[in-house]
């Protein structure tokens, strides 16, 4: 009797050459190896006539053989079972993400995600009720169970790998995971005005206090369910509540849509610098972190602390130190700083600007000077580390006293902005950075 087609799924194992997705190919040591369980099966159950009745004692003999000590050999056979249904919820959640593209964008990292959620597969089926199990057919609730738990295992990675919180989760569901304040923004993104507004914003606290108090979660619910919430509604707002299902689920696609990102592809046109058009591709191309995402991650600052350091000790002036001091350690306006300095707004908005760029710059030529970045596109990057850490760059280090003087004069003029203070400002300055 020749095998049944469907023990291939314990026969393959994972295919590295085709570099866009992975695939599964089929191995001949574990294929040798199930026609050998196979005929060990026929031989102990000769009464057995059917393929498909073969099948199911091969699939129940290595379930069992799993629950004690398991060879190498048997993890494989299960390993290409699991990882079959991994490529195929990966599939689905590709489809869920990119929907479906001509190109495989992303699909690898999905694959890699879920099938690096299945683990060792003598603990994955650990949770697995053999009870509530189908006693006609094993094999379609081991596919179950391992599909639904390789899915709902890789979902937190995949969030955090595509930055979107509502990957795998329901429309119908989204309502009850943010505050009233992101329910807000997402309707006046949809263009309901005002009253419309508190209206479905009534209509999700009405879910969520019937969720609390009857303990369940918004999966569970029926029909009735719905009818009941629609009623609190009426209690509470006195008005006729609308329907309740498909409200929620319209509330719930504003929220999906004003907090998921745009997946883009590598291709696409971000901008040009110079004479060359510059594409997405062209930002994650270097093998080592971008000069914006390296300043990010450095939660301790001390390297980019040290890299402005070497930069400003030897091009910055007196007075662009006065500037940059009233700007990032004081966090005055650039109008205040140009009568301060007797300088025109316009002209201190100058400065600022071509020391922001030539310290992005800098950055690019000693964290990665073959980056395509842009120092045009880490300026603003610059800008938000100045004021969250001026004060650690050796430019912002002046006597105490001085400190203090300064620090006064600076909280009179903002209190009594008069011509006499500023002029007391001046002289600090001008003892300080001359």
């Amino acid at each position: 009797m020749s095998l049944s087609p469907e023990t291939q799924v314990f026969t393959k194992t994972i295919a590295h050459q085709n570099q866009a997705k992975l695939t599964l190919h089929s191995s001949p040591k574990l294929q040798k190896a199930i026609e050998s369980r196979w005929q060990d099966i026929l031989e102990m159950n000769p009464a057995v006539e059917e393929a498909e009745d073969i099948f199911k004692l091969l699939v129940q003999n290595l379930f069992d053989e799993l629950k004690d000590k398991p060879s190498d050999l048997l993890l494989a056979h299960w390993l290409s079972f699991l990882c079959d249904l991994a490529l195929a919820a990966s599939k689905e959640i590709f489809k869920m993400i990119c929907g479906q593209p001509s190109q495989n964008t992303f699909l690898q990292d999905i694959q890699s995600i879920c099938i690096g959620s299945i683990g060792n597969p003598q603990h994955f089926f650990r949770g697995f009720d053999l009870k509530s199990s189908s006693k006609n057919n094993l094999l379609i609730s081991l596919q179950a169970y391992a599909y639904r738990t390789i899915k709902y295992s890789a979902y937190p990675s995949i969030r955090k790998e595509f930055n979107d919180p509502n990957i795998g989760r329901s429309n119908l569901s989204l309502f009850n995971r943010y505050s009233d304040l992101v329910l807000s923004d997402a309707l006046l993104k949809i263009g309901l005005e005002a009253a419309q507004q508190d209206q479905h914003l009534a209509l999700c606290r009405c879910a969520r206090e019937y969720l609390r108090q009857n303990g369940k979660k918004i999966n569970q619910l029926q029909p009735v369910d719905f009818d009941q919430i629609g009623d609190l509604y009426q209690v509470i707002t006195g008005d006729l509540p609308p329907p309740v299902h498909d409200r929620l689920e319209k509330i719930g696609e504003a929220i999906r849509r004003s907090t998921s990102p745009r997946l883009v592809s590598l291709d696409m046109p971000i901008g040009t610098y110079g004479d060359k058009n510059w594409i997405v591709a062209d930002n994650i191309a270097s093998p080592k972190p971008q000069p914006d995402e390296y300043i990010e991650e450095q939660e301790t600052r001390i390297d980019w602390i040290n890299i402005c350091n070497s930069w400003l000790k030897v091009n910055i002036k007196p007075r662009d130190r006065q500037i940059l001091y009233l700007r990032y350690h004081f966090h005055l306006k650039q109008e205040v700083i140009g009568l301060i300095v007797n300088i025109d707004q316009t002209v201190i908005s100058k400065i600022l600007k071509k020391i922001n760029l030539d310290i992005a710059q800098f950055l690019i030529s000693k964290i990665d000077p073959e980056s395509n970045t842009s120092p045009l596109k880490i300026c603003k990057t610059v800008v938000e580390m100045l004021k969250k850490n001026f004060g650690q760059l050796s430019i912002a280090s002046i006597p105490p006293e001085e400190g203090r003087k300064l620090a006064e004069l600076i909280q009179t003029y903002r209190e009594k902005p008069e011509p006499a203070v500023i002029e007391k400002i001046q002289v600090v300055l001008e003892l300080l950075w001359n």
